[in-house]
């Protein structure tokens, strides 16, 4: 008996994403920009500019990191 695979199930994203919206996302959930994989996806999709812009914005509006890892930091501390 095979079982029939449900899309909505598989966490995908029936819509296209940009590159540029891809990184906003992983920035916003609070992913460092300077990590690793972040410098390459950036480079690898020439994202520089909208990395320094969204820097420049999280830095004015004080949102340097989610509020979630903002706590796992401290409670390493």
């Amino acid at each position: 008996m095979s079982e029939a695979i449900n899309e909505a199930e598989l966490g995908r994203s029936k819509k296209s994403v940009s590159p540029a919206d891809h990184l906003k996302h992983l920035l916003g959930l609070g992913w460092d920009p300077a990590s690793p994989l972040i410098r390459k996806y950036v480079l690898k999709n020439r994202l520089e500019a909208q990395l320094t812009e969204w820097q420049a914005q999280s830095e004015e509006s004080g949102l340097t990191a989610s509020p979630k890892l903002k706590n796992r930091k401290a409670a390493q501390r």
